[in-house]
């Protein structure tokens, strides 16, 4: 993540190691720019982590799309920067089989001033093989990607370019050399988005965002189940009669349901955000929900199952006595109660 609370008056990025119980193992925090941000880590299977974000131009005072690999205790292997004269900005990365990296975000196009979902394929050295932008004649974000066997990949986000002009849930689907094979939106006729895809056992897809088109409220989680070619299986909506977004999804160990991470203001009396988890059964049918938070905003972007079947959320509160934004780390079991 990011935070201006170490080091300087900058925004500097910031890694955490915690162990199985929350306590803090160590912590780095890094300044490139006077704004650095990271988005998204990974952590690979020699322990190193991989990580994609936004650092400012030394050059232009852009954003310029970040890269960073660290060793298994945060020290910093290396660190590349990609950009031009426009804004770019790195949501999400995966491992590709043969070693390189796969990352996903946006890039503002010179000619028309829109985002457009940015994609690179980068050595592990951190040079380039291949970059490509897809969308361009609206707003177009690629927010989750994740490599396949055969070198391609799958990118989801929200696209005004195609589909609905109010922007609708975006899924590419491209080959080794970036070029799109497929590509399917979802949605009606208002606002949709995903924020994070994953593969599911039988080869499709399960993925995650809001809805502004169907449910009960203003905003809705938005859970699609796709298969290989991208064709939508059955979806469903959670949430309340306010605003409710989901964040990460992931399939739960025994494959016979979905976890999904985010926040909702629907069912706290104060009317501020909360942590928010809902666990479904393999057909997208709600088993239990759970929030955690104060009075005041408290979010979740990212949840994880553990080994034990029960989760771990991590996200920022405000519920605290200075009301600036903490990191918040809830760990529950197997039905979403907090330990």
């Amino acid at each position: 993540g990011s935070t201006s609370f170490l080091g300087d008056q900058y925004s500097n990025i910031l890694l955490i190691k915690l162990n199985d119980k929350g306590e803090k193992q160590w912590s780095r925090d890094y300044t490139f720019s006077d704004t650095d941000n990271l988005n998204f880590v990974k952590q690979l299977s020699d322990g190193s982590f991989i990580a994609v974000g936004s650092t400012i131009s030394n050059t232009n005072s852009s954003k310029d799309l970040l890269l960073v690999k660290f060793d298994h205790l945060g020290n910093i292997i290396s660190q590349h920067s990609y950009g031009g004269n426009q804004d770019e900005v790195g949501h999400s990365v995966d491992i590709s089989v043969d070693g390189t990296f796969i990352i996903s975000g946006q890039k503002v196009d010179q000619n028309s001033g829109y985002n457009v979902c940015y994609a690179l394929k980068v050595e592990s050295s951190g040079d380039v093989i291949w970059s490509n932008t897809f969308g361009g004649s609206y707003n177009d974000y690629g927010y989750s990607v994740i490599n396949l066997n055969d070198g391609g990949c799958i990118i989801s986000g929200s696209t005004r370019s195609s589909g609905d002009i109010n922007g609708d849930a975006w899924v590419i689907r491209t080959n080794s050399d970036g070029i799109i094979i497929w590509e399917n939106t979802y949605g009606g006729s208002s606002s949709e988005s995903i924020r994070s895809i994953k593969k599911t056992e039988d080869g499709g897809y399960i993925m995650v965002g809001h809805t502004d088109s169907f449910g009960a409220g203003y905003n809705d989680a938005y859970l699609i189940k796709i298969s290989a070619q991208g064709e939508m299986q059955w979806y469903k909506t959670f949430g309340g009669q306010g605003t409710d977004n989901g964040r990460n999804v992931v399939e739960t160990s025994d494959g016979t349901g979905y976890l999904i991470f985010g926040y909702s203001d629907s069912f706290n009396q104060s009317g501020s955000y909360d942590l928010w988890v809902v666990k479904t059964d393999f057909f997208g049918n709600e088993e239990w929900y759970k929030t955690f938070g104060g009075e005041r905003d408290d979010k979740a972007f990212w949840g994880v199952q553990t080994s034990d079947g029960g989760c771990a959320i991590g996200g920022y509160n405000r519920s605290n006595n200075s009301n600036t934004p903490n990191l918040y780390i809830v760990k529950t079991d197997d039905q979403g109660n907090s330990k």
